[in-house]
């Protein structure tokens, strides 16, 4: 398997050592170590150098090398963390943590209810810890700016969590943007930066003579150093440009001109390859073999170009990412739609079949909007809402103007995605912007009632609760949850009695309809309601519990127990409210909740 060859570092003795020491700090709690530096200073191999330090220390290493991407993958980040030590601890991990990780990477299927939003970060930090009982664990993240956002929020919950174990993270950012898990604030002191910075002359001329074995003039050399700022990538672009050329050449004016000049001189013959592996996020040879003609023959051409590498995660790459771009930048806006629709064709997945066929479409398309639908719904089981927004966006896109129900429906379906990955706001502002005031019935109701969720000014919220009530229709289920949520509303204004009035009216409704889940909702906030007002029948809050024992509990609701503890508050049994309060305390933790 062709991979990229190690190389000596050089003019870096001092970063070396640094990114040396983080395998000894890892004894000593988590740390951190962020390499930042303009494209081609050398980040990466700083990045792998530290890589096998660690693992010559016996260090647990996992790694991920993101790439640009217009709709990046969701979870791709993640998965290549799990992928090689989940198989090693999951028998350590409760079922439901287990089960969660499983499904993110595809290893098992995902259930029709709309995961906790918490549960796969939860998840992912009891999976770190049960590696680093093991051993130090290292999380390696090159080229983390392009990290997809899902990953994101997972890593950072995971870095502000881990306490003492023995987990560090690498990374390299180019350029001097924040970082996106905000280390610094996790790690405090434990937190470390590198900021790699132009080579000498003389190490830029030992680099050239030793990385390439060509010698170019001294004078040369100090005009490539002054124009590439000592940017090794470039200085080493140039000379074997010059090398290969025989005649003085000009020196272009950046790294990036010199990359899109490299570029436009590879063969005509691998461009489609090339075009297919800038198009594509995580292109692997089988892949490339589907999506284009003749891909294994041009893809072992590709390689002795010196274009691509295939690395030891089986994905096909650029030398550097700004190869990537200058590629992906020159392919004509009518082809690249065409190398996404190859790329659909290829692509095995729901989610990145999906993506490739909303960035091939041109104008709306009845069957994308539909595939993306059904991606969106994917991605959110999964445990990845930023993705289904970003998914159902594009099926909002994709929906002709004259489906005015389609539009809407997914219009809400990004609502609820963004309301689920924690951005309430930008939720709140999707709903005022798209849908109008006059528009009724049970898809107005649902949205007031989102609205609801997402506002914090209380008038507001009593507004939008009262109004969703009114365009319930004959939606039994819903009216329901309306009546619970106005029932407590009403004690925030602090109207026991109308509270009271109000879940008994969901109560009877509940009673009508064959949602057991729903009705032991209902059940225990009349009990909840009439404990607080000092009567009430213990009978309700059992038989919730009983319901909720039976067919489940709805999901974001307390559970029966704790519901049945306060009740037992109320009535001033302490004892009765401890032992069911102990219960769920013990529960929640077996199962990783």
């Amino acid at each position: 398997m062709p991979v990229a060859e190690p190389f000596e570092l050089v003019g870096r003795e001092d970063e070396l050592g640094r990114v040396r020491e983080l395998a000894g700090a890892l004894g000593d709690g988590p740390h951190s170590l962020a390499i930042h530096g303009e494209a081609g200073i050398g980040k990466t191999v700083l990045w792998r150098a530290a890589i096998e330090a660690a693992e010559d220390a016996g260090i647990t290493v996992l790694m991920t090398r993101c790439a640009q991407a217009e709709m990046p993958l969701a979870l791709g980040g993640l998965g290549d963390l799990l992928d090689s030590g989940l198989p090693v601890v999951a028998e350590e991990l409760a079922e439901p943590q287990r089960r969660a990780l499983a499904v993110a990477v595809g290893f098992e299927a995902p259930s029709e209810e709309t995961p906790d939003r918490l549960a796969l970060p939860r998840a992912f930090l009891a999976y770190l810890r049960a590696l680093a009982d093991r051993s130090a664990v290292l999380l390696a993240i090159d080229d983390i700016q392009w990290l997809d956002p899902s990953s994101q929020r997972i890593l950072a919950f995971a870095a502000r969590r881990l306490g003492d174990a023995p987990v560090g993270i690498l990374s390299t950012q180019r350029g001097g943007a924040a970082d996106p898990l905000d280390l610094r604030r996790s790690f405090d002191e434990r937190s470390g930066e590198i900021d790699v910075g132009p080579l000498r002359v003389g190490a830029l001329h030992h680099l050239i003579r030793t990385r390439l074995g060509v010698r170019i003039p001294r004078p040369m050399v100090a005009r490539v150093h002054e124009a590439s700022g000592g940017n090794p990538m470039f200085a080493l672009e140039f000379a074997q440009v010059a090398a290969s050329a025989g005649t003085p050449l000009a020196v272009p004016a950046s790294l990036e001109e010199l990359v899109a000049a490299r570029a436009a001189r590879l063969p005509h013959r691998v461009l489609p390859l090339l075009e297919a592996v800038a198009a594509a996020e995580r292109p692997t040879p089988a892949v490339l073999a589907r999506a284009v003609d003749d891909g294994e023959l041009l893809l072992d051409a590709a390689i002795a170009e010196g274009a691509v590498t295939l690395g030891r995660e089986s994905v096909v790459r650029f030398a550097h990412p700004l190869l990537a771009s200058a590629v992906y930048g020159a392919i004509p806006a009518a082809r690249r739609r065409v190398v996404h629709a190859r790329l659909a064709e290829a692509s095995r997945g729901a989610e990145e079949r999906a993506r490739h066929l909303a960035l091939a479409a041109l104008e709306p398309d009845v069957e994308v909007a539909r595939l993306l639908d059904e991606a969106a719904r994917h991605a959110q089981a999964r445990g990845a809402p930023d993705a289904a927004a970003e998914l159902a966006h594009q099926a909002f896109r994709l929906t002709p103007d004259f489906d005015v129900e389609g539009r809407a429906n997914r219009m809400l379906a990004v609502a609820v995605s963004v309301f689920h990955s924690g951005d309430v706001a930008a939720a709140a502002a999707v709903l005022d912007e798209q849908h109008p005031a006059d528009a009724s019935g049970p898809k107005r109701a649902e949205t007031l009632l989102l609205r609801y969720l997402v506002e914090q000014d209380a008038a507001l919220v009593s507004r939008f609760a009262a109004e969703a009530l009114e365009h319930v229709r004959d939606d039994d289920p819903l009216r329901i949850r309306i009546l619970i949520l106005l029932s407590s509303l009403a004690v925030h204004f602090d109207d026991p009695e109308t509270s009271t009035a109000l879940a008994r009216r969901a109560l009877a409704d509940a009673e009508k309809i064959a949602e057991p889940a729903l009705l032991a909702l209902a059940l225990a906030g009349v009990a909840k309601r009439e404990a607080a007002a000092g009567g009430g029948d213990p009978a309700l809050a059992e038989r919730a519990f009983t319901l909720a024992a039976e067919h489940g509990w709805m999901q974001g609701a307390l559970s029966t127990r704790v519901v049945l503890a306060g009740e037992r508050l109320l009535d001033g049994d302490l004892g009765g409210a401890r032992n069911l309060l102990e219960v769920e305390l013990d529960e929640t933790f077996r199962s990783g909740r």
